[in-house]
């Protein structure tokens, strides 16, 4: 899944974070450094001392709600995603979906050239659509995200499978294959 995305949006909040408190730690250092502490500025120092603390528990209030909205989101992701399958998932169409023409595939794989087959059947298992598609992964053997669209015109087929499979360049067979079974439109 696209965790590194929201890793790195934490990982900007958190320097963010960091960033606030080293100026209000130089504020405050400052303060001190020019002023010293003694009685006539005293009150002072406990005030910028409260608003550094302040800033602090609320920045860890934000923390708190990003990663609360993080694994509200991550969780909502695994829902939509439609696989028990580890080497090939499609984000933008679960079980059941009714699907139409033009239909748009979006999601991510492994294979082992980085190119999956894309495959409309209907409910006996026969392919009716087949198309060839190339993962974004940087590396052969690493994830990539796939997006491919496929037109049809079923008559009367109304009742299929949208399948995602790699093919082995051993024997032809389909290996890790995704199927999801959807009504057409």
């Amino acid at each position: 899944m696209n965790k590194n995305i929201l890793n790195k949006n934490g990982t900007a909040f958190i320097g963010l974070l960091v960033s606030v408190l080293a100026i209000a730690m130089i504020f405050v250092g400052s303060f001190y450094f020019y002023n010293g502490r003694d009685a006539n500025n005293a009150d002072v120092a406990d005030l910028v001392e409260g608003n550094v603390v302040d800033v602090y528990k609320s920045a860890q209030d934000d923390v708190a709600e990003i990663n609360k909205n993080i694994e509200e989101r991550n969780s909502k992701l695994e829902e939509s995603v439609s696989s028990d399958n580890d080497m090939i998932k499609v984000f933008n169409i679960k079980n059941n979906d009714t699907v139409s023409s033009p239909l748009k595939i979006i999601g991510e794989g492994i294979a082992f050239d980085n190119t999956l087959i894309v495959e409309l059947r209907n409910s006996e298992r026969g392919t009716m659509v087949k198309e060839f598609v190339t993962t974004k992964a940087i590396e052969v053997g690493t994830v990539g995200s796939f997006e491919i669209t496929l037109h049809f015109e079923f008559d009367n087929t109304k009742e299929g499978y949208i399948v995602v499979y790699e093919e082995s360049a051993e024997d032809g067979s389909e290996q890790n294959l995704l199927e999801i079974p959807v009504k057409f439109n």
